[in-house]
């Protein structure tokens, strides 16, 4: 019976840990995200102050829009990982209370430092959103597990005292039911430490999967974000366009014989990008626009 109860917590100790583990990298993930997208807010200021053209502001609104995205994207995130958390720290916290109260009702007296520790913070349903600290979680799960070692052992010196006086006690079958109410009474403990360790047992599993769900989220996010926005925007504009940019001849007309089958529809779609990645474009667009003439050679 004791070696049951060893591996039992120890099991529950292991699926906690591994929980633990899980929420540590996400958290640690969750601020790389943050600090990637401030780096893109930042990108936005430093040349917005650096250019205070109209023509720029306008080039650069794509990059601002691109931003507001990216966090707004990232806000949602926050959110689940924050439910998510206040969930678990909230299971652990009824499921003390129910294992506390019932031994209360039962009169069964706890250990003075399991009764010490009874300071965990208060958990209120009508704030899913606030975020526990990982230390509150893992105090509140380390006393349950002291607990249910505490009944075990209560367990196991009734059913040896119980062993003992059916041994001892000599005065026929009169005494039957005296000794089948007492092995009823802590067969029913038993069932009740089951009952909890079934219960941490179905937490531990739903979490992981949450937990697991998540880090595959904010880790495709985190690749996006690196694959899509922090790079070298040349890099990007090569990956897009897969041809030459058009050029501007000396009479101040675009020369599109080196392209490949460029549509104006195409063009018009990845003019933010040219416009985005050339000065000199940008310029010689404008020039075009104001030539008196008003007609475009090609």
């Amino acid at each position: 019976m004791y070696l049951y109860n060893m591996y039992n917590i120890t099991r529950l100790k292991g699926d906690f840990q591994e929980i633990v583990q899980l929420n540590n990298e996400i958290m640690y993930t969750k601020l790389s995200l943050q600090q990637k997208i401030e780096e893109v807010k930042n990108h936005y200021s430093n040349l917005v102050s650096s250019n205070t053209k109209k023509i720029f502001f306008f080039c650069l609104d794509s990059l601002y829009f691109q931003y507001k995205m990216l966090n707004s994207e990232m806000e949602h995130y926050i959110q689940i990982i924050s439910t998510t958390n206040n969930r678990m720290y909230g299971d652990y916290y009824k499921l003390y209370n129910i294992i506390t109260s019932q031994c209360k009702e039962n009169n069964i007296v706890l250990p003075s430092v399991i009764v010490e520790n009874q300071t965990h913070p208060v958990y209120k349903d009508l704030e899913p959103f606030l975020e526990y600290s990982i230390e509150d979680v893992e105090n509140i799960h380390k006393d349950i597990l002291l607990i249910l070692n505490e009944l075990y052992t209560l367990y196991v010196n009734k059913y040896k005292s119980i062993e003992k006086q059916n041994e001892s006690y000599q005065v026929g079958f009169s005494i039957t039911n005296y000794f089948n109410t007492m092995s009823y009474e802590n067969n029913l403990l038993k069932e009740q430490i089951n009952l909890y360790s079934n219960y941490l047992n179905f937490y531990h599993s739903s979490q992981k999967r949450y937990f697991t769900k998540i880090m595959k989220k904010v880790n495709e996010f985190m690749k996006e974000l690196t694959d899509e926005v922090l790079i070298d925007h040349r890099t990007f504009q090569k990956k897009i366009l897969g041809k030459q940019t058009p050029q501007v001849n000396i009479s101040g007309s675009l020369d599109l014989s080196n392209t490949q089958d460029i549509s104006l529809e195409e063009l018009l779609k990845e003019s933010e990008i040219l416009i985005d990645g050339s000065e000199y474009f940008i310029k010689k667009i404008e020039y075009i626009i104001e030539d008196s003439s008003g007609n475009i050679e090609i």
